[in-house]
Order: structure tokens, then C-alpha cells, then sequence
């Protein structure tokens, strides 16, 4: 007897420690059915503003602070030249080249403690990213701004 009511609570609290295992968000997920665009450039080749874009589904499929990258979007050859501009001659910051993608991106319950307010979309988050001698693009900043 003292068994079968051990057993019955015992089943309650294991339902509740496995029922949130489905909840977990892979880094597929967080980028799954993103839409992507790279708009028109003078400054930047098809194929440079399609790498800047794969160089942050890479870094946000990894962020565990977003459960959701809804849309990257290029923001321009004006804004990316003004960033430019904005960083030249900044230690660290200054880059030959200099791109600028918006995204907007759903953070997770508990990203507020990297800075986001948790389970909230974010959109027009600045990406900004710098490269030299047409190297691999480097993060320089993002936000709002």
C-alpha cells in the first residue's frame, strides 16, 4: 500500500521535470525560413552581401538569447558608407569596408540578462559588419541607432 502512493506522486513530479523537453530551441530553428534580403548595391557584389548574410545567420543560429530570426535585410549603400565614415580611424572599429544589415529577431524568456528584454521581437537591430582587403567580414557593432 505505502508503495502504490509513493508511485503516484512520484509519476506526477517526473511529468513535470520531462514536460518542458520539447520546449528547447535548436540552432536550426532559430534560423529556419529566415527571409533574407540583400537588396540592390554599388558598393558590394552580390556575392559580398550574400556572405555578410551567411556571416549572421551563423552567429544568431547560435545565440541562445533569440528563439526566432525573423528577417535580415541590407539597409543600403548610404547607411553602410555613413558607418564608414561614422568608425574611420576608430582603434579596432575602422574598416576598409564597412556593411550594414537590419534584422528583426524574437529574443528568449531569460535573454534579459544579456541585455534584451525577454520573450519580445526586436526589429530594425542593426548588424554592422567590416572587412579588409576583402577578407572575411568581423563584427563591428550592432543595435539601435
Amino acid at each position: 500500500m505505502i508503495k502504490k502512493m509513493l508511485i503516484l506522486p512520484l509519476v506526477a513530479v517526473l511529468v513535470f521535470l520531462l514536460s518542458g523537453c520539447g520546449t528547447r530551441v535548436t540552432e536550426a530553428d532559430r534560423i529556419a525560413n529566415t527571409t533574407i534580403d540583400i537588396g540592390k548595391s554599388e558598393l558590394f557584389s552580390t556575392e559580398d552581401r550574400k556572405s555578410a548574410v551567411q556571416w549572421i545567420l551563423d552567429k544568431w543560429s547560435k545565440e541562445k538569447t533569440i528563439t526566432k530570426l525573423y528577417s535580415i535585410t541590407y539597409v543600403g549603400d548610404a547607411r553602410s558608407t555613413a558607418e564608414q565614415a561614422y568608425y574611420f580611424g576608430t582603434d579596432n572599429l575602422s574598416h576598409e569596408e564597412m556593411i550594414v544589415f537590419n534584422i528583426h529577431f524574437h529574443s528568449a524568456k531569460g535573454a534579459g540578462s544579456e541585455g534584451f528584454n525577454g520573450d519580445s521581437d526586436y526589429d530594425g537591430f542593426a548588424q554592422v559588419l567590416g572587412r579588409d582587403n576583402g577578407g572575411e567580414w568581423v563584427f563591428v557593432t550592432g543595435g539601435y541607432g
